[in-house]
């Protein structure tokens, strides 16, 4: 075998234990990218010299391919984002099972539009509610849901034929009482309105009547004494622990407030 021979396969066994030295290697084209809260679609060039796949990824990220091997461009496809705060996936591409590799962010920009609250679903009095006491009502429903995660409040409406519609701010709460006294032997009407700072829904419509008397409402606070310069404090009369009868307008709690006020004997049972 001749010198230039031998030389030549020395040089290309040399070469071939050179090519197996390698060390692996990966990088990426970008280490993040930005996207509308509308989503859509992203690639990344990859770029290594052994087998990879991707992790970390989450609900609203789907990549393809998932893994592989050498050079390759890999699609995101990024969800819709509806809440008004941004957020970050940070994927991770990493080389074999070494744990190692590069990490590809990709940060999705806040929600701007809005999607109104759903509206709220009532709960009581029931639709067509018959003989309620005129005073201490309760109305309750269920919570909107708003997917834009916005601070919801809520207002109750309340009215009778051909009258104004009477408003009651309820901010959080999904429940209220109406302590003002209705006209007894009444139709009334009334809603529920959900506001999320930017639109506001409106619920069914439901209708109650009142029964025949008035009545207190059971906790209502009865002013016997009111402050002056010469005594310096009040006298009230709580109306709590009575039975719904005991509440009506001039039954035994208002008897209870007047013979307390004249300091008479109580009638019977108070």
């Amino acid at each position: 075998m001749s010198r230039y021979v031998r030389l030549s396969i020395l040089l290309s066994f040399s070469l071939w234990l050179a090519a197996c030295s390698v060390d692996p290697f990966l990088s990426i084209q970008s280490s993040s990218a930005t996207i509308s809260a509308e989503g859509g679609q992203l690639t990344l060039n990859i770029r290594t010299n052994t087998d990879w796949k991707i992790g970390n990824l989450p609900p609203y990220v789907q990549a393809s391919p998932l893994s592989g091997q050498g050079n390759t461009t890999v699609t995101f496809t990024v969800g819709k984002h509806i809440t008004r705060s941004s957020r970050q996936a940070n994927i991770m591409i990493a080389m074999g099972d070494s744990g190692q590799g590069q990490v590809f962010s990709i940060q999705q920009q806040a929600y701007t539009g809005n999607t109104p609250p759903s509206p709220p679903v009532l709960i009581s009095p029931a639709n067509l509610a018959a003989d309620l006491p005129s005073g201490g009502i309760s109305f309750s429903w269920e919570p909107s849901v708003d997917v834009n995660e916005d601070h919801i409040t809520y207002t109750l409406y309340y009215y009778r034929e051909e009258t104004p519609h009477e408003a009651v701010a309820c901010g959080a709460n999904t429940q209220v009482s109406l302590f003002s006294a209705l006209h007894g032997e009444s139709v009334y009407y009334w809603y529920v309105t959900a506001c999320d700072g930017y639109e506001s829904v409106k619920s069914e419509i439901r209708q109650f009547s009142t029964a025949a008397s008035l009545y207190r409402y059971e906790g209502e606070v009865r002013t016997l004494l009111q402050n002056r310069p010469q005594n310096g404090v009040n006298l009230v009369f709580l109306c709590d622990g009575f039975v719904l009868d005991d509440l009506i307008v001039g039954g035994v709690c208002d008897q209870a407030v007047e013979c307390t006020s004249s300091n008479k004997s109580l009638p019977i049972g108070v």
